[in-house]
This record gives C-alpha cells, sequence and structure tokens, in this order.
C-alpha cells in the first residue's frame, strides 16, 4: 500500500507509468500524464486510462466502494485524448469517451461520451468539445522596441 503511493513521486512520468502497469497491473496508454493523481489502492487492476490522456493534480480514481453490507468493485475506463481536471473524482463503474474533457473539481458519477466537455458536482454536461476553440502553441516573436533616444 506504502509502495502504491509513492508511484506517484517517481521522477518521470515514464517510470510512473511502468510502475502503474507492473506493479499495479493497470491498463496505462501510452503517452498518459499524471499530476501527483491518487489511483485505487483496493483494486487498482480495474483502472484502464487510454492513449494520450491527462490526469489532473490530485485527482481520484476510484474502482471500489465500501457500504455498511458489502463491498462494490468494479472497471473504470477513460478513453483515448481525455482530460480529467485537477481535484476530480471520478467513481468506478464510469466509462469517459474518447476526446473528453472533465472540468476540476469534478464529482463523475455517471459515463460521459466522447467529445463532450462535462464538469461540475455532480457532473453535467457544459458542451461539446468543438465549442471550445484549440490552444495552439505558435506564437510569433514580438518585435524589438529600439530605444527612443536614437
Amino acid at each position: 500500500m506504502v509502495l502504491f503511493n509513492l508511484f506517484k513521486y517517481a521522477p518521470s512520468q515514464g517510470m510512473t507509468r511502468w510502475c502503474y502497469r507492473n506493479i499495479g497491473r493497470m491498463k496505462i496508454g501510452n503517452q498518459v500524464g499524471f499530476a501527483f493523481s491518487n489511483m485505487d489502492i483496493i483494486f487498482p487492476e480495474g483502472i484502464e486510462i487510454g492513449d494520450n490522456s491527462s490526469i489532473g493534480w490530485r485527482t481520484q480514481l476510484l474502482t471500489h466502494e465500501f457500504t455498511q453490507d458489502h463491498i462494490r468493485l468494479s472497471k473504470l475506463k477513460i478513453g483515448e485524448n481525455v482530460l480529467v481536471g485537477a481535484f476530480s473524482v471520478v467513481r468506478g463503474g464510469i466509462t469517459i469517451g474518447d476526446n473528453a474533457i472533465v472540468a476540476m473539481n469534478s464529482f463523475v458519477n455517471k459515463d460521459i461520451p466522447p467529445d463532450e466537455v462535462w464538469g461540475g458536482v455532480p457532473v453535467r454536461k457544459i458542451g461539446h468539445r468543438n465549442e471550445y476553440p484549440r490552444i495552439h502553441h505558435n506564437y510569433k516573436q514580438r518585435p524589438v522596441r529600439k530605444n527612443s533616444e536614437d
């Protein structure tokens, strides 16, 4: 249990993914990013995350639930190119579709279809991913100002 919580302190994302895949037996895709997230330590093998997804700061991915009478173990599937915002909680038994976005501080208690933006407590649809412009990082260098004394 302590070892499992140490994975998030790994010095590289590649090492974090390796630990989750090989020791936690999770199904983690390529180029998945974890920002100091908390994975379920009771049933980690129930977590599946697709390629190029990002799991935000202090997000909790759960695959178990205790009640007074029983324990419920369920799988959690996060598709490809998904962004789960910081401080969110995703319950077990949930599927988040490809290219979906979950806003920060959300409580995901129902399935999220592909290409949609959801957020809130409990989570609800905010919009479609195509409604939000993509950020392009092709900045142009500003011209250098000449000193007015020249």
